[in-house]
């Protein structure tokens, strides 16, 4: 399984996209043809809680068959069954740095062709990686042997100075290249495999839960992206359409429904319904919110590294709109909590103009499913840069290496 390559994907291919939750499996057969997406069919399954114990797979063979479940139901409804599937890593924890190379060519005057493309390109990754290892290294005691590129991505090209688009068939003194990478762990990475093996299907393509926020922001603003979900919480930090850093937040929604469980002899179903009354669960959710405000400000100084802090905010998950984290999240002090921020919090949408591309798109549309439908904007996008030069050179040394 190597990192994407659009060559393996035809024009007119039809894919399989999975999101696996900790609670949900869910599936949707798509069409991709000649910039069109189209949904076939949808299905989704309920992950046993004996699968996953405390966001660690249980029973690898359990899941396996659940997600199997999910994708043949899906694919009777759409009555076609692709050997192609796009998937999350899910329950890892992804690691993503955005890194600026300066490089130097010896000869100014030379003409970039694709043999110089590619040697550019080959340094310039090389330089980025080896940064990244280290920083990984000193604050997680991660080996490189123990990390697998899944995502790269070039976000900005200057030569001698100016911005450009390509460097092929141009000449350059100084270049630099902003050059991102997500890594999650070979266990994920293997896991993955040890699924693309079961279901006897090629997975062409793992889209991380961070980056397909990406996909369906249009907006030239710097925006503070929190996902927040039952087991898992993330912070991405997107400048127009790029995302520039993230980090994966050790507080859920599930710290907080457990002491309420504990406490009262409610089911979790009803629990759920009246978190936002202010009269209900108010210790749980003080010491849940004390929490969830020192990871949330210490996870924002991780990524900023100590820049401004956008004060665009935008919530997305399952229990984003939930109005009592709406409202706390509003009158967070970040400032004396060590985070630069020069205006009030506030919050904005993201944009629907990607996702109304998609056909059929309204059978599914729902918060739920945001992530799996940011999965397939994210898949089309990378599609439409098939013909990219410095993304052809980019994933020819990653494929190389892999």
């Amino acid at each position: 399984m190597n990192p994407f390559t659009t060559a393996k994907i035809a024009s007119n291919d039809i894919i399989s996209i999975v999101n696996v939750g900790s609670y949900k499996v869910k599936t949707v057969i798509c069409s991709f043809s000649f910039g069109w997406v189209k949904i076939l069919g949808y299905w989704e399954k309920r992950q046993s809680r004996l699968d996953i114990v405390n966001n660690e797979i249980n029973n690898v063979s359990w899941v396996c068959e659940t997600i199997e479940q999910s994708i043949l139901k899906a694919e009777s409804l759409a009555w076609v069954s692709p050997k192609k599937i796009i998937i999350n890593p899910f329950l890892s924890n992804t690691f993503y740095y955005s890194k600026k190379i300066h490089h130097k060519q010896k000869d100014n005057e030379k003409v970039i062709d694709k043999k110089e493309l590619e040697k550019i390109i080959s340094s310039v990754e090389k330089q980025s990686l080896s940064s990244i290892y280290k920083d990984i290294n000193s604050k997680f005691w991660i080996e490189k042997q123990d990390l697998q590129i899944i995502l790269t991505h070039i976000s900005q090209i200057k030569i001698d100075w100016e911005k450009t688009n390509s460097l092929i068939w141009k000449t350059a003194e100084d270049i630099k290249i902003e050059i991102s990478n997500m890594l999650i762990s070979q266990t994920n990475y293997k896991l993955i495999q040890d699924i693309s093996n079961f279901l006897g299907k090629k997975v062409l393509k793992v889209i991380p839960e961070e980056y397909w926020l990406t996909a369906i922001w249009n907006e030239k603003k710097q925006v503070v992206n929190l996902n927040i979900w039952n087991a898992s919480t993330f912070i991405s930090i997107t400048s127009s359409d790029t995302l520039k850093s993230s980090i994966k937040l050790d507080v859920w929604i599930q710290d907080l429904l457990k002491p309420i469980i504990q406490n009262t002899s409610k089911k979790r179903s009803e629990i759920i319904k009246k978190l936002d009354r202010d009269d209900l669960f108010k210790d749980e959710k003080n010491n849940f919110l004390s929490l969830f405000t020192d990871i949330l400000t210490s996870g924002l100084k991780e990524v900023l590294s100590w820049n401004i802090c956008p004060h665009n905010f935008m919530l997305t998950g399952w229990w984003s709109n939930n109005i009592f984290i709406q409202e706390h999240i509003k009158w967070i002090q970040f400032s004396k909590n060590g985070v630069k921020i020069l205006k009030p919090v506030s919050f904005i949408t993201a944009s629907t103009e990607e996702i109304k591309k998609i056909i059929w798109v309204e059978e599914i549309l729902n918060i739920s499913n945001i992530n799996l439908i940011g999965q397939i904007v994210a898949t089309q996008k990378m599609l439409s840069k098939k013909k990219d030069p410095v993304e052809h050179a980019l994933k020819k040394f990653l494929n190389s290496v892999s």
